[in-house]
């Protein structure tokens, strides 16, 4: 049998593991364009200063995802 703060201590590690998860995918969805730069650039006919655009995109969407999200 676990004690309280062993119980508190398991439920602290699953919270930061959901937390650090969401973080790792936000962090991957918003620089995956470094990747992809030369294959974007060749294919789609990009700029540098389009590829800012798109990243910027990226930055705007998790904006605005997080009112809906926080309510």
């Amino acid at each position: 049998m676990t004690t309280p703060s062993g119980v508190a201590r398991a439920m602290a590690v699953r919270v930061l593991i959901v937390f650090a998860l969401g973080y790792f995918v936000s962090y991957v969805y918003r620089s995956i364009n470094i990747g992809f730069a030369p294959y974007l650039r060749a294919e789609m006919g990009l700029s540098a200063a389009d590829l800012g655009t798109l990243t910027g995109i990226y930055y705007l969407a998790f904006a605005l995802v997080q009112i809906p999200a926080g309510i």
